[in-house]
């Protein structure tokens, strides 16, 4: 089954649930899916123009591959936005990147430099930035997580922000 739009593949609000079965693929001139404060799982495909996933908290689980198509700087995978809806910090973000699971642009996982909500990032897939950057949070995520485990994958670079974070890496057998 195929998504196809010129703008945003889908687009949600606060409370937004999905999910993109094996074989569906969503797919949009702009972001692939864009919501607020929700919950997202993948198993199919999700690409989009401008950045596959455009976030502001919640979960997103993955088996299947989100990316972008574009080869713009700062196109990312996953796009993480500073301010929820109501102009307020989100909650924290949880990305669960799966065995078989690919995240892949530019970026693969970009968090606004404005963005201050904590971002636990769970992987057993590949994240991929094809422009030198897997992972780049910003300098006011404290608390973050980076968890890798199984047959994780990182190709690229990972920031953690600012001085004075408080990231966690943890490699799990």
């Amino acid at each position: 089954e195929l998504i196809s739009n010129g703008d945003e593949g889908i687009e949600g609000r606060d409370g937004f649930d999905m999910t993109n079965q094996v074989g569906g693929r969503v797919e949009a001139f702009d972001d692939g899916v864009q919501f607020g404060i929700g919950t997202l799982r993948n198993h199919g495909e999700i690409i989009g123009g401008d950045d596959g996933i455009d976030v502001d908290g919640g979960l997103i689980e993955n088996t299947g591959v989100i990316r972008t198509s574009s080869t713009a700087f700062d196109a990312a995978g996953i796009d993480i936005d500073e301010v929820d809806e109501a102009g307020g910090t989100p909650s924290t973000l949880v990305i669960d990147n799966g065995d078989g699971g690919v995240i892949e642009g530019q970026i693969g996982i970009f968090a606004d430099p404005a963005a201050v909500h904590a971002i636990e990032i769970r992987n057993a897939g590949r994240i991929a930035g094809l422009g030198g950057e897997a992972i780049h949070l910003a300098p006011g995520q404290m608390d973050s997580l980076l968890e890798l485990s199984g047959a994780s994958e990182i190709e690229g670079a990972v920031i953690f922000g600012g001085v004075g974070m408080n990231p966690q890496i943890q490699a799990v057998a």
